[in-house]
């Protein structure tokens, strides 16, 4: 970047700049520590995930859960999502499943559970009860946005990281993706259907994402920052001028 921009040394790691660093949280999540003034906390940047949905399917009548692990872990997922689907064939009567994922990962699932390639997440989102997730941050944003909560099974990357602090918020519970046994998932997954706390954490955490401002908020900021940035170059261009 620094080269096609011309500059041939920034003087400093971009991950860390001195004029702007933009993160997509909120202090409900990073927990309460001070920043310092030119980091910008502007909750999720989202958007609308493609894909046509049978809504029809949906049963009114039963609290509903999606379990994904994301589009790069697919490779990783069958195991988990056959424990998780032996995990909620249990909860068939009060509780109905949408897999995300290949069919071919589960030929031949529980009654409960529909098994889709994609789903529109933000149009699905404000019927779910609650998600199972890898502990993406887009899903984990995409979740909290809709005060969703989430039972957690992080694999890598910064994963462990953003369930950490999901947990510590008190918007979802943490399991091991590689370990957890169906009945474990099952116990995560009524504990958090069942205590209310776990929704209100999570709609606390909504209502942080909502008045942080999102992407309006990150380009206003990144306008004032390019701003000052132009007037200071062009007051030193005018000292060195004169």
């Amino acid at each position: 970047m620094c080269r096609e921009a011309g500059i041939a040394d920034a003087g400093f790691d971009p991950l860390f700049s001195p004029f702007l660093v933009i993160a997509f949280t909120t202090p409900a999540l990073t927990g309460d520590q001070s920043f310092p003034d030119h980091f910008a906390l502007v909750g999720p940047a989202m958007r609308e995930h493609p894909g046509a949905f049978a809504w029809d399917l949906l049963d009114p009548a039963r609290r509903k859960v999606l379990i994904t692990v994301g589009t790069l872990a697919t490779g990783l997922a069958r195991d988990f999502y056959q424990r998780a689907a032996a995990a909620v064939a249990a909860l068939g009567v009060t509780v109905q499943t949408v897999i995300v994922g290949p069919c071919e990962l589960l030929p031949d699932p529980p009654d409960n559970v529909l098994v889709v390639s994609s789903v529109p997440m933000l149009k699905l989102l404000p019927r779910l009860d609650a998600v199972i997730s890898h502990s993406g941050m887009n899903t984990v944003s995409e979740a909290l946005a809709h005060g969703v909560p989430l039972v957690l099974a992080p694999i890598r990357h910064d994963q462990p990281v953003v369930a950490a602090q999901v947990v510590r918020a008190g918007a979802g519970i943490r399991v091991s993706f590689s370990r957890a046994r169906p009945g474990q998932l099952r116990e995560a997954l009524v504990r958090i259907l069942d205590d209310p706390s776990y929704r209100r954490a999570a709609m606390r955490i909504r209502h942080s994402f909502s008045s942080a401002g999102g992407v309006a908020a990150a380009a206003a900021r990144l306008e004032a920052t390019a701003g000052r940035e132009a007037a200071r170059r062009e007051q030193v261009g005018v000292v060195r001028r004169n």
